[in-house]
């Protein structure tokens, strides 16, 4: 049973408390006036079953502390705030950090179940100098409204495409980083309640920079988004110097004997069947939604916590917010026991996991030359059916890993391997205009799918690494968006923004299984991808073409909702006999007209 005290440092009846779990015998609290200098005063803590207590009169906000052991100064995994170079934690009341009106401030009312996911990094976001950002790579940029040539970038631009929640690489401390200039995605962490100082502008007052961050979820609220946080309870960047081993030595890792195992292939991983490691990971997740408003987390490399625990993660965050997104990665890199998250275990447990055979039907295997659907590899249709309904059981040929669509993460592309753009011309070596045909047909087969949706900032406008695969620390010239290509490529941003226009028209995040069961019909004698779904007295016809050759639709009018990158043909009535290459089409017909198939 895991221990319900509050554990960390926080002020109470005009006292502050320190608690913290170890297995040592003796353990004492350094207090810091000045947190940045080295002048401290010791205090012996009384160990209280496996916690070490310490309560002490007087007001502490602002000071730095940790806990000494042999002289080393070990800092506390709950801190909420580090000092320079992650050398202390420092003190901080919560509700001095917030910005007016942000305890009242309304949460837009999203679904997790309708979920269109927009991934950044909020470097890559705001770092283009081309762009007038004032705050470039900090959360403030997040609040910021800049143009280019009249056309919305930045926030205004996710706004207005139509997703619902922004995806956000870790911002926890990036540990490889603190202290020093420079990029990294943030996979390095160890203290999960605070917040990287290279992404805060007031860096050292910290209720001004906790305050940043919280006007940018505000502001995003406001504009209708949701915010997830990516986090990294897999490995932490440190083993042996890391606060957990220093406080409990064996304790927090997976341990073989006396070696670490190495399932997450960064050294080590945490070992989520331990009591202390489940509290930690449980109350920072919620300090999170509590203090913050967080709305959704994505779990890296998922596939390393037991699926007990991640059901019980699910319950506790649903209990505080009800439409909580939640979805994660179901591999690791190394053995995963059958108890470990893996694809299935998500059946009926209302959290979602990416959908690599989807990802890898519609544009091929990761940073190689093989090719998906949309590069007119017709043998993986199959894998793409399953991922348009939405990975659940449809037929006897078509079955997935999910009882309903929202338990699957449908996309492209993300952070890692090779993005989108790059992915298709190391497979084709095609022309830009074939490549981005190819785009806006994979857009279309994902976006009309069932399922939520995920995409990688800028895929829809063509974004390119330079066929960096692994982008990681490779600086913001590799990585940065650059907004003018989202002008450039207007037609293919306006048909994603179309699509999903069309998705909330059609409310397809509203289908359960059985629904889709009912309502879907795959049409089996070609291997173009053309289905109809039921609409009641109308049906909708949707038609997917990814050879060079034009086909013989199986029915020839209607009213077109979508003619390739026609978005604007919403409501025109139209015949068409055939569909072209690499083109997608949408239309609503009366039932029980003639198919011409």
């Amino acid at each position: 049973m895991k221990d319900s005290r509050r554990l960390g440092a926080y002020p109470e009846d005009e006292s502050w408390v320190f608690r913290v779990f170890s297995t040592h015998e003796t353990l004492s609290l350094a207090l810091f006036p000045e947190a940045e200098k080295e002048e401290h005063i010791l205090y012996a803590m009384e160990k209280m079953g496996e916690v070490f207590e310490l309560r002490l009169k007087g007001d502490y906000e602002g000071w730095g502390y940790g806990f000494i052991k042999d002289e080393e100064l070990i800092i506390d995994p709950y801190a909420k705030y580090l000092s320079h170079k992650a050398k202390k934690g420092i003190l901080v009341v919560d509700k001095n950090s917030d910005p007016p009106g942000f305890r009242q401030h309304r949460f837009p009312r999203l679904s997790f179940k309708k979920a269109v996911i927009y991934e950044q990094h909020l470097r890559d976001f705001s770092m283009d100098p081309r762009m007038d950002f004032k705050n470039p790579g900090k959360f403030l940029a997040l609040c910021e409204s800049p143009k280019y040539k009249g056309n919305l970038i930045g926030t205004d631009y996710m706004a207005s495409l139509g997703v619902t929640h922004v995806h956000l690489l870790p911002v926890t401390p990036i540990m490889s980083l603190e202290g020093e200039e420079g990029y990294n995605w943030g996979y390095d962490p160890e203290f999960y309640f605070a917040a990287h100082r290279g992404y805060l502008v007031a860096v050292d007052e910290p209720n001004r920079a906790l305050s940043e961050i919280k006007k940018a979820v505000m502001h995003l609220h406001g504009m209708g988004l949701g915010v997830v946080l990516d986090v990294v309870y897999n490995h932490t960047f440190r083993t042996l110097d890391s606060s957990f081993e220093l406080l409990a030595p064996g304790y927090y890792y997976r341990m073989e004997g006396e070696e670490f195992v190495n399932g997450s292939g960064c050294g080590n991983e945490l070992d989520t069947s331990k009591p202390y490691v489940q509290k930690l990971i449980i109350e920072s997740l919620l300090y999170w939604v509590q203090e913050f408003k967080i709305d959704g987390f994505r779990f890296d490399l998922w596939g390393l916590m037991i699926k007990d625990f991640a059901e019980e993660i699910v319950t506790s965050l649903r209990r505080i917010h009800p439409d909580i997104l939640i979805y994660g990665e179901p591999w690791g890199f190394g053995h995963q026991p059958d108890h470990f998250i893996h694809y299935g275990a998500q059946r009926g447990k209302e959290y979602a996991l990416f959908n690599d055979r989807f990802r890898d039907g519609l544009r091929g295997r990761n940073d190689d030359t093989t090719k998906g659907y949309i590069q007119n590899n017709l043998l993986s249709r199959n894998h793409v059916l399953t991922g348009i309904v939405g990975d659940i059981d449809f037929s006897p040929g078509i079955f997935g890993y999910t009882q309903e669509p929202w338990e699957t993460t449908n996309y492209m592309s993300c952070h890692d391997n090779l993005i989108l753009y790059d992915k298709l011309f190391l497979s084709t070596v095609e022309s830009d205009e074939l490549i981005k045909m190819r785009t806006a047909l994979g857009f279309s087969i994902q976006l009309l799918s069932f399922g939520i949706c995920f995409i990688h900032a800028g895929t829809e406008f063509m974004r390119s690494k330079s066929m960096d695969h692994n982008s990681y620390k490779s600086g913001d010239w590799n990585n940065h968006i650059r907004w003018k290509q989202s002008v450039k490529e207007k037609d293919l941003v306006d048909l994603v923004r179309g699509l999903l226009r069309l998705r909330r028209l059609f409310n397809l995040g509203d289908y359960d299984a059985q629904k889709i069961r009912e309502s879907l019909y795959l049409y089996p004698e070609s291997p173009m991808i053309y289905y109809t779904l039921d609409l009641g007295e109308e049906e909708l016809f949707i038609g997917h073409n990814p050879t060079s050759e034009i086909q013989k639709l199986p029915l020839s009018e209607g009213t077109f909702y979508l003619l390739n990158f026609k978005v604007d043909l919403l409501g025109v009535e139209t015949k068409k006999e055939w569909i072209a290459p690499l083109e997608s089409v949408v239309l609503k017909r009366r039932k029980n007209e003639s198919l011409s198939y």
